[in-house]
C-alpha cells in the first residue's frame, strides 16, 4: 500500500511516530511472500488491500483467534498500525474494535482488574504508584505487576501461593493444561471460591466458598468496547443469601481490620469513587477522566444513561508505531502429533456451561464434545460422520465425537472449548492446550495445539436414564445431557456396563423389565409403578425417542403397548423424529428443514416464514445457508 501511495501520509507524519521504521521493517514482506505465509491465494490478498485504499471508512472487528496467541500483541499492534497508517483511527465508522469475550471486560480494565495496571488504566511508574498511594492514603501500593493467570496458577502448583480466591471464573476448564491447573489447585493450602454456581470443577476444591450475585441480580455499571458506561439493573431478586461481589469483599476487609478502606454502603459509593481516583492529578494526559461523574448524587447515578468516556484525537500525536515481524505460534505438527487443534466457542453455550448446559433448550442443538475434521482427512483416517475419535497431545486425552465439515481445512480440527468434568468423562479440551502464552500480554496460545486424532470404536455404546444421578465405573465414556428432572447419560465402553446397573437396580429392590436382541439390550427398572432407570445400548449409538422417554419419568406409561414400545426406546405414536435440532429457538430438526427445502423452500427466508426458523435470535441463519447450498 506504501509503494502504490494508499497510505495517509498527513495523519501519519502529524500524529504518529516511527513510521520510516515500520515501514522499512516490511519491504521484504512483498505480496508473494505474504500471500504464502498466510496460506491465500495472491489475488485474494491484493483485492483484500485494494478494498481497504478503495474505503473512506474501516473498522477491524477480532476477537480471540487475535488475542489469545503467543503473538497475539504483535497481531494486535498489526491491526492498529493499519489504521494509523490509513487515517482510518478515531472518526465515526474507523477503528480497531476488539468483541471481548466477556460484555463488562472494557470495565474490569478500567477498575484494575488486570495484573498489570493499577486502577483507572495507571501503570507502575513510580510517579503512578505514588499516585494512587496519596490518592488512597496508603503507603503499600504494589510497585510491580502481578502473575497472569498462567503463572498465578503454576506458583500455586509451586507452593510459592497458598491462598487464592477466586470470583467468577472456571480456571480448571477454561485455563490450558487443565488437568496441571488442577493437580495445583488440589495442594493450595486455602482456596476461596465466589461463584452464582454452587457446583463447579473449580469448586468442588474450595474450602471456602460465597454465594455470589448473578449480572441479572445485582445493581452497578459496565463498560462495552467502544467505552460506553451503562447502568446495570437488577431485575431479579437475590436468592438466599448470595451477596453482591463488592459486599462480600468489603466484609473480608472488615474482618481483616480495613474497615475505613471499605466502607461503602452502596454501589454508588464505589463508583463516584473510581470516578475520583480517574479525575486526580489528570491534566488531560490520562485518556480515562470520568471528572464529569464524580459528583453524582445516588439518585442521578441511579438514573445514569449511558455515557462515553471521551478521546481526543490528538492523543494520536503520541501514537508510536512499532514494527512487527510475524512469530511462529510453536504448535509444530510431526509424526507422532500431525494434526493442529484450534478450540472456540459454539454458538448455543457460554465458556465453561457451568449455567447455560443446565438448559435443555440450548443443549439441542449440539449436546457433546464435537471434533471437526476434514473430508480428506475422514477419509485418510478411515473415519465416519459422527463416529467417536480419541484426541490426544503430550498433556492429556479427551474423546469426541466426529463431524466432518467441507468448511475445515485439512491437517487441522477444531473442537469447542465448553465441556467440563460435570458434563463429560475426559471431554475437556484444554486437558491438550499447552500452557504457551504471549510473552507481553501472558495470553495463552489456544488456537493451536499439536495433538493426535483416532478413531475409536467402543464395545458398545447406549443412553442411561435415570430418577438420581449415578456414579459409574470409570472404564465408561459418558456425556451428561440436560433433561427436564431426569439425569440422562450417553454411554460409550469396551467394558460391559449392564451387569453392572442390573446390579445396583437389584440393591435398590426395583422391578426389572430387560430385553436383549442380537447386540441391542434395553433395561427398565420399576418402583412401585414409577420408573426409576431405562437403559438401551448396542454397537452403534441407538437411536431412541428421547421425548417420550424423558415423559415416561414423569406419567409412566399403563398401556402394554406403550410399555412394550418404552423397553424398546421407541415412541408407539406416530410422531415423526425432529432429528438433530437446528434452530433452538422454535426446536425445529433439521429432518424438518431438509423436507422443507425438497417442497420448495429455496432462501433461510422462506425457511423461516414455513419453520419460523431464523426468526428470532438469528445464530442458526448460517447452518440453514448452508443446508440450502447443498441441496440436490
Amino acid at each position: 500500500m506504501a509503494q502504490q501511495g494508499k497510505l495517509d501520509r498527513e495523519f501519519l507524519n502529524h500524529y504518529t511516530t516511527g513510521a520510516a521504521q515500520t515501514l522499512a521493517a516490511v519491504e521484504e514482506w512483498t505480496p508473494e511472500r505474504t500471500a504464502d505465509y498466510c496460506q491465500l491465494p495472491q489475488e485474494a490478498l491484493l483485492a483484500f488491500y485494494q478494498m481497504i485504499a478503495a474505503s473512506d471508512t474501516l473498522v477491524t472487528l477480532y476477537s480471540m483467534g487475535i488475542n489469545q496467541s503467543t503473538a497475539g500483541v504483535d497481531k494486535g499492534n498489526a491491526i492498529i498500525i493499519l489504521h494509523l497508517a490509513t487515517g482510518k483511527i478515531g472518526r465515526a465508522g474507523c477503528g480497531p474494535f476488539s468483541i471481548t469475550g466477556q460484555p463488562n471486560a472494557m470495565g474490569g480494565r478500567e477498575v484494575g482488574g488486570l495484573a498489570n495496571q493499577l486502577a483507572s488504566h495507571m501503570g507502575f511508574s513510580p510517579q503512578e504508584v505514588d499516585r494512587v498511594g496519596r490518592f488512597w492514603k496508603s503507603d503499600n501500593v504494589t510497585k510491580s505487576p502481578g502473575l497472569n493467570a498462567v503463572e498465578l496458577f503454576r506458583a500455586v502448583e509451586k507452593g510459592e501461593i497458598k491462598a487464592v480466591w477466586i470470583m467468577g471464573t472456571n480456571p480448571l476448564v477454561s485455563l490450558p493444561d487443565a488437568d496441571r491447573v488442577r493437580a495445583g489447585l488440589a495442594r493450595c493450602e486455602l482456596v476461596i471460591v465466589s461463584d452464582v454456581m454452587r457446583d463447579t470443577d473449580t469448586s468442588r476444591f474450595a474450602h471456602i466458598r460465597f454465594p455470589a450475585l448473578g449480572w441479572g441480580e445485582k445493581e452497578g455499571t459496565v463498560t462495552n468496547s467502544e467505552r460506553r458506561i451503562s447502568r446495570q439493573r437488577a431485575f431479579l431478586p437475590a436468592p438466599g443469601e448470595a451477596k453482591p461481589d463488592w459486599w462480600i469483599i468489603a466484609r473480608i476487609a472488615q474482618r481483616l481490620g480495613h474497615g475505613a478502606a471499605f466502607a461503602w454502603d452502596h454501589p454508588h459509593a464505589i463508583f463516584t469513587e473510581h470516578a475520583a481516583l480517574t479525575a486526580f492529578e489528570n491534566h488531560g494526559e490520562r485518556q480515562l477522566n470520568l471528572a464529569a461523574l464524580t459528583q453524582l448524587t445516588r439518585a442521578q447515578w441511579d438514573g445514569l444513561t449511558p455515557w462515553q468516556w471521551p478521546v481526543n484525537r490528538e492523543v494520536f500525536t503520541r501514537a508510536h508505531r512499532v514494527p512487527v515481524n510475524p512469530q511462529t505460534h510453536g504448535a509444530t505438527p510431526n509424526l507422532l502429533y500431525p494434526f493442529t487443534l484450534n478450540s472456540g466457542r459454539m454458538r448455543d453455550q457460554w465458556h465453561t456451561m457451568t449455567r447455560t448446559g443446565y438448559v435443555p433448550r440450548l443443549m439441542q442443538h449440539r449436546d457433546e464434545p464435537t471434533v471437526e475434521i476434514s473430508p480428506q482427512d475422514a477419509a485418510r483416517l478411515g473415519m465416519q460422520d459422527g463416529q467417536l475419535a480419541r484426541i490426544s497431545a503430550p498433556r492429556g486425552l479427551m474423546v469426541a465425537r466426529a463431524r466432518i465439515n467441507d468448511g475445515q481445512r485439512p491437517g487441522e480440527l477444531f473442537v469447542p472449548m465448553h465441556w467440563n468434568n460435570y458434563f463429560s468423562h475426559q471431554g475437556k479440551v484444554n486437558a491438550l492446550v499447552e500452557g504457551r502464552c504471549d510473552p507481553l500480554s501472558g495470553q495463552p496460545e489456544s488456537k493451536q495445539t499439536a495433538v493426535r486424532l483416532m478413531p475409536w470404536q467402543p464395545a458398545w455404546q447406549g443412553e442411561l436414564y435415570s430418577r438420581e444421578e449415578l456414579t459409574l465405573p470409570t472404564y465408561v465414556h459418558w456425556w451428561r445431557k440436560a433433561a427436564k428432572g431426569v439425569s440422562r447419560l450417553t454411554l460409550a465402553g469396551d467394558k460391559p456396563l449392564l451387569e453392572w446397573l442390573l446390579a445396583h437396580c437389584a440393591g435398590q429392590g426395583w422391578q426389572l423389565q430387560i430385553a436383549q436382541t442380537g447386540e441391542r439390550s434395553s433395561l427398565l427398572a420399576w418402583h412401585h409403578g414409577a420408573l426409576m432407570l431405562g437403559f438401551w445400548q448396542d454397537v452403534a449409538l441407538p437411536g431412541l425417542a428421547h421425548t417420550f422417554i424423558e415423559a415416561a419419568f414423569h406419567v409412566a406409561p399403563v398401556a402394554l403397548a406403550e410399555r412394550h414400545a418404552l423397553l424398546n426406546g421407541q415412541d408407539p405414536g406416530e410422531r415423526s423424529d425432529p432429528g438433530r435440532i437446528i434452530c433452538s429457538c422454535f426446536s425445529v430438526g433439521e429432518n424438518a428443514i431438509r423436507e422443507a427445502i425438497a417442497g420448495g423452500c429455496d432462501s433461510a427466508a422462506a425457511l423461516g416464514a414455513k419453520l419460523r426458523c431464523g426468526t428470532n435470535c438469528g445464530s442458526c441463519v448460517p447452518e440453514l445457508k448452508a443446508m440450502l447450498s447443498v441441496r440436490v
